[in-house]
């Protein structure tokens, strides 16, 4: 509910300064809450609104985080099919940049991941590698352990993917 409203105040800043990158984000993270809190139709709402923002300004890459909402919006309406035009989105972008600038990068990895593997896909084991490789590239910057462990353990996405590769390996 916190993360709602600050994304609402958010949105509110960004559309008086006239910022639509901003409004981009704040439109994201909306879905993101709205998700988490079961409102599936305001997210859908609020992520296609975002999309459409980083759609006009050319930015594809942030468009990635949007993608992935809608992969998570998808799932959770059990309709994992429904998200893979945004896996094809997502992959395509992956083809000439990396997620460098997007909020969480491991997430997006992850959302495709789903995706791909539900399906027996076989692109889904370089997602995942690209997934782990991000993650602990990220992680080996954090010259604190304390802090590269609540990095690596704190973070919901991070969390699963060090779940799966414990299976993997395991």
């Amino acid at each position: 509910t916190a993360a709602l409203e600050q994304a609402e105040y958010a949105l509110s800043l960004s559309r008086e300064i006239g910022d639509p990158s901003t409004q981009g984000y704040a439109l994201t993270h909306m879905g993101h809450a709205l998700l988490s809190l079961n409102r599936a139709d305001e997210a859908e709402r609020c992520y296609h609104e975002a999309l459409e923002l980083r759609d006009e300004l050319g930015e594809s890459w942030l468009a990635a985080d949007t993608r992935a909402g809608l992969i998570r919006l998808a799932e959770a309406r059990g309709d994992s099919a429904a998200g893979l035009p945004h896996v094809e989105a997502i992959l395509h972008l992956l083809e000439t940049r990396n997620l460098d600038g997007t909020p969480d990068p491991v997430g997006i990895y992850l959302a495709c991941y789903r995706v791909l593997s539900q399906r027996g896909d076989a692109r889904a084991e370089a997602v995942r590698e690209q997934a782990y490789a991000t993650l602990q590239t990220r992680a080996s910057s954090i010259s604190d352990p304390a802090l590269r462990d609540s990095y690596l353990h704190h973070v919901a996405s991070h969390r699963e993917l060090l779940r799966i590769q414990g299976e993997r390996a395991g």
